[in-house]
């Protein structure tokens, strides 16, 4: 008996996840769909032993599907069709599926109206053409993945105009251009609430002020933006009131200027991450719980000290690489809600006032640090830490970063 026999006389299984199963074929998967007639999730991704065969089955056979996931296999436009006459299907995941493109949704006659997310990542021979005949069949899409996807040209913008429930879209590494950006700022300003482009070929302030005039948006991910200014946040700063999430991940261009205008403007602000970057933390943001300045060299002890007097719902914070010194990590033990701290390669850091900040920090439930601690540092402290629940994740350090003899001195000298 075959494992995909074996499988198909599990008649109740609703969920099924299949990943990388690499000798799974259409006959497996058919036998799969005939015996499994209640599945309600199935994730093939990276199963490149099925095709359109094997898909079309499973669109026959499980009519109850809710969620499909065809990652990577070599499926092509015939079983679209099938596909979207799943009355229940909610969730599809086309992610590299090369060999899908505008004709598979110009061929498509019924729509499906169920569908909640689309992801088409990495679907690079899918154009506004055929984008425009999908919003026709799936107008009331809520989410729409593109990402690696196709430029974001201004005919591309034009045809999500028809998607008049949509939310969420991501953008990530797209190629963007002005005009794109201005059009999905301008068609779709009243719903959208989750914008993702994490791309460097965004283009200047230009299309983000018009983004910017959507007043809704919960979330901004524009990390590896490049050209991104403190011109186009102050856009956002004035105008997304009810921002709760930015990411701006390696987006170099920004500084202080910017930062303020996001701190100063959005006032619901939870999570911001500004890793790489040159800019100051944000201060006053009342809501903030989430916070990542990794590699940010120029935040030290000055930026900590006015974080723990504005920021008192913080509960996260990664402070790698960055200037931090023991006054700064110290002044963190007046958050009450901090539960988890990522302290890596803090050149500034001595062992006494790490494990004074640690011990001071109450709340804590997770740490990371660099392993080299762990000879460093009294045992008496790590139990009494893993006592009050605390887990400590270990990293390894990196060659030339930190010097262990300089922190084996400068314990010696505590005695």
């Amino acid at each position: 008996m075959t494992a995909a026999t074996a499988l198909a006389e599990a008649k109740n299984v609703e969920r099924l996840k299949l990943v990388r199963c690499k000798n799974l074929s259409d006959i497996g998967i058919g036998c799969i769909a005939v015996g499994c007639r209640k599945l309600r999730l199935l994730n093939l991704r990276w199963c490149l032993g099925v095709g359109d065969l094997g898909v079309g089955l499973i669109t026959v056979k499980c009519k109850e599907m809710r969620s499909l996931d065809l990652s990577y296999v070599p499926v092509t436009n015939k079983c679209l069709s099938p596909i979207f006459e799943l009355q229940y299907l909610e969730d599809l995941v086309l992610e590299g599926c090369y060999c899908i493109d505008d004709d598979s949704f110009v061929s498509l006659k019924r729509k499906c109206n169920s569908l909640m997310t689309l992801d088409l990542s990495s679907c690079q021979n899918v154009s506004h053409i055929g984008l425009s005949s999908l919003t026709a069949s799936a107008g009331c899409l809520p989410e729409l993945i593109l990402a690696y996807g196709s430029p974001i040209t201004l005919p591309v913008s034009d045809s999500l105009q028809n998607l008049s429930m949509l939310k969420f879209i991501r953008l990530g590494g797209c190629q963007v251009s002005c005009s794109g950006l201005k059009a999905i700022g301008s068609c779709i300003v009243s719903i959208l609430m989750n914008l993702t482009l994490l791309t460097p070929k965004l283009t200047r302030h230009a299309g983000l002020k018009s983004i910017s005039m959507c007043t809704n948006p919960s979330s901004l991910k524009l990390g590896i933006c490049l050209n991104l200014t403190d011109q186009g946040l102050i856009h956002v700063g004035m105008n997304c009131s009810n921002l709760k999430e930015l990411d701006l991940y390696r987006s170099t261009g920004i500084t202080d200027q910017g930062i303020s205008a996001i701190s100063h403007g959005c006032a619901s602000l939870e999570v911001i991450n500004i890793a790489y970057c040159r800019a100051a933390v944000a201060v006053g943001c009342k809501q903030l719980s989430k916070l990542d300045i990794k590699k940010c060299h120029s935040i030290g002890d000055t930026g900590m000290i006015p974080l723990t007097r504005f920021s008192q719902n913080l509960k996260q914070i990664n402070l790698s690489y960055t200037s931090v010194t023991d006054v700064g990590l110290l002044s963190l033990a007046s958050i009450g809600r901090l539960q988890n701290i990522t302290v890596l390669h803090l050149k500034g850091l001595t062992p006494s006032g790490l494990g004074a900040a640690l011990f001071a920090c109450g709340g804590l439930i997770k740490i990371k640090l660099q392993t080299l601690f762990k000879s460093l540092l009294p045992q008496t402290l790590f139990e009494h830490l893993e006592a009050r629940g605390c887990v400590f994740q270990w990293r390894e350090s990196i060659s030339g970063d930190v010097d262990p003899k300089l922190w084996k001195h400068q314990l010696d000298n505590l005695d």
